[in-house]
């Protein structure tokens, strides 16, 4: 018996080891959440709606139920939180999670919201923890915290490289302007009906994503999110890769003055 440590939280991959544990036993969907003391449903609820995330506890008691040794934490946050499984499992069970994805239980997450619930001071955070290097790929850029924030970061030496979405070629006011005028290799994408990335990569092991454009609009109107995932260089790799093929496909931005 091998123990195996499963960080890979993606809904569909929890539903998959609960089903195949529930053949392993031969238990029915109710016969489970009988054992596990939870509502009738719970598992229904959670396989036919993709918005739905059992209660961290209800979870925590199917998996039990099926003689999987688990814990949870779970971030004060909405519907998110976060699992370290420690499995007893033969080795074929492996076979259930792709090694090259990121080993989440040695990274870190922050988040934050919009409208005015610290999005943009996360940016600005992360872009002033680089030591070494940030890719950009932004869709709309009007932030001026954040242009600040990348300025500042190339002004110590870091090296700053942008990607921006065809839009911000005819924005007046576009930070990509500012970015590129103050020589910070800037380039626009043409490719695409809308390049619509926006995440930063820093120094290959920290990755800035999530919905939040870099405007004054996301911060004070929209309803946005940030997310911050620290010391996690696999997936860093993956992001740094897609940013690449952004960069190679695009134009430099050519300077206004």
């Amino acid at each position: 018996m091998t123990g195996i440590r499963i960080t890979d939280f993606s809904r569909q991959t929890i539903l998959e080891l609960i089903k195949a544990e529930q053949q392993k036993l031969g238990l029915s969907r109710q016969a489970l959440e009988q054992k596990a003391g939870v509502p009738k449903d719970t598992l229904r609820d959670f396989e036919r709606s993709k918005a739905y995330i059992p209660r961290a506890d209800k979870l925590q008691k199917i998996l039990n139920a099926l003689g999987l040794e688990m814990s949870i934490t779970r971030k004060l946050m909405p519907l998110v939180f976060f699992l370290l499984i420690a499995v007893t499992a033969t080795p074929a069970r492996a076979s259930f999670w792709d090694k090259s994805k990121s080993d989440l239980g040695q990274a870190t997450v922050e988040v934050a919201f919009s409208p005015d619930m610290g999005a943009t001071d996360l940016v600005v955070k992360a872009i002033g923890e680089a030591r070494k290097a940030i890719r950009v790929a932004a869709y709309s850029f009007t932030s001026k915290p954040i242009a600040q924030a990348l300025l500042d970061a190339h002004k110590r030496g870091i090296d700053v490289e942008v990607v921006v979405d065809k839009s911000q070629a005819r924005e007046k006011y576009s930070s990509a302007v500012f970015l590129a005028d103050v020589g910070i290799p800037t380039r626009i994408d043409y490719r695409y009906a809308i390049m619509h990335s926006k995440f930063m990569i820093i120094d290959g092991a920290n990755v800035e994503t999530g919905s939040f454009n870099y405007t004054t609009a996301a911060e004070t109107k929209n309803a946005e999110n940030v997310m911050v995932i620290r010391n996690d260089p696999a997936l860093a790799r993956q992001y740094e890769a897609d940013w690449e093929g952004l960069w190679n496909e695009s134009e430099p931005f050519a300077t206004r003055y």
